[in-house]
């Protein structure tokens, strides 16, 4: 290449420095500073955001986008995780209903997050799924509720027992169920059973009412069960043990009618017979039978036959006069 004139040398220090002054002025120019822009790193897509053509949200630099936690319902102040709920009942109607009145009563409380039809299926999604409180029906195709308490793996839920049926009540607490509910179950009963169930919900009481409900303890075996007079229907005497039918069940416990009797409230509770104690709200129709004998009917569906020495009581607490009495 005779005639061009040499190529100048390169100072190469001198073109790395000038490159990265060039880098700063344009970096200054765009941030309106000197400084270089910091680097912020572009979260990426997903596989599904990438398919669908889409893109993840864009993450302010230095924070991360914040995921949706579970829900939280607030009682007293104080916010608290719902309680997961699952339903065990062969009758489409009854879980249907019973998820309705939850929802009604306990709102955000309660979450139910299954519905099974037999036991297999409870086992099965419990396996993989934490479960806090159980609605149990007893009378199952293929088993019983009893069956699924046997089976069950992991941290034991509360127990909430739902049946058409009272026969099994001292069962299922003997087995430490928290509450024992009738078919049908009403709101202002399944209301009683949540406030032992929430840690912080108000105590279920009747539109104002104030006054404090009587407990009495009933023993069962090593265990001794708390139940409130109001619930009792019915009191009855076989030799030396008593069954107390209740709204949770019939409790059954070796006690003379006479010894317990003297702890009830007399103004709530009238002896009809040798061998039977009713609570008198629970009278809802009173047939004659003649011979000074009536058959009450109580509000559980239970019928009575008073005997005859106790006519004058019946007739006093329950008709409100004695026959014959004149009108004054």
């Amino acid at each position: 290449m005779d005639g061009w004139p040499a190529p100048a040398p390169v100072d190469r220090e001198f073109a790395c420095h000038r490159r990265r002054a060039r880098g700063r002025q344009w970096h200054g120019a765009a941030l309106g500073e000197g400084a270089p822009a910091p680097a912020v790193r572009r979260p990426r897509p997903t596989a599904g955001a990438r398919r669908r053509g889409g893109c993840v949200p864009r993450a302010s630099a230095g924070t991360a986008a914040r995921q949706p936690g579970p829900a939280r319902c607030e009682r007293g102040g104080r916010r608290h995780m719902p309680l997961k709920a699952a339903i065990l009942d062969d009758e489409p109607l009854a879980r249907q209903r019973l998820r309705r009145l939850l929802g009604k009563v306990a709102g955000a409380a309660v979450q139910v997050v299954a519905e099974c039809t037999d036991v297999d299926e409870l086992i099965r999604f419990a396996r993989h799924h934490r479960v806090d409180v159980l609605f149990l029906d007893i009378e199952l195709p293929g088993g019983d509720g009893f069956s699924a308490l046997r089976r069950w793996n992991g941290p034991p839920p509360r127990v909430v027992f739902v049946s058409a049926y009272d026969q099994h009540g001292v069962r299922a607490f003997e087995d430490r169920a928290v509450d024992y509910l009738l078919k049908p179950v009403s709101a202002e009963r399944l209301r009683e059973t949540l406030s032992r169930l929430l840690p912080h919900a108000p105590p279920a009481t009747a539109q104002g009412a104030t006054t404090d409900v009587r407990r009495l303890p009933l023993p069962l075996g090593r265990r001794t069960v708390m139940v409130d007079e109001a619930d009792i229907q019915l009191i009855r005497a076989r030799g030396n043990y008593l069954d107390i039918e209740t709204k949770r069940g019939t409790f059954t416990f070796r006690r003379t009618l006479g010894d317990f009797v003297d702890e009830l409230d007399a103004n709530t509770f009238l002896r009809v017979h040798r061998s039977c104690v009713i609570r008198i709200a629970a009278a809802i129709e009173v047939i004659t039978l003649g011979s000074g004998r009536y058959r009450l009917t109580l509000d559980c569906g239970r019928q009575v036959v008073t005997g005859r020495q106790y006519r004058v009581h019946v007739q006093r607490s329950l008709i409100g006069r004695p026959f014959g009495q004149a009108c004054p």
